[in-house]
């Protein structure tokens, strides 16, 4: 099968080491190699497309406690 587009996306290096664990885990229990493209087309985009994955998940941004500066404590 020809690919027609190349995709390109950001993950973390967190992110990538789950999808390496989880591409050798599938390669032990298939008995056969496969990539990590032809893995996440078949388990992340091919049910997507079909409508057979569930929804996005809102992802919540931790920011950093902010620190007290020195004039903090004053009030006016």
């Amino acid at each position: 099968m020809k690919r027609e587009e190349v995709v390109h996306i950001a993950i973390t290096k967190d992110e990538m080491a789950s999808i390496t664990r989880k591409v050798a885990e599938k390669m032990l229990e298939d008995g056969k190699k496969i990539t990590i493209s032809t893995f996440l087309r078949e388990f992340a985009i091919k049910p997507l497309l079909n409508g057979e994955c569930s929804p996005p998940q809102d992802t919540v941004i931790e920011e950093p406690p902010k620190e007290k500066g020195r004039w903090d404590d004053i009030s006016f």
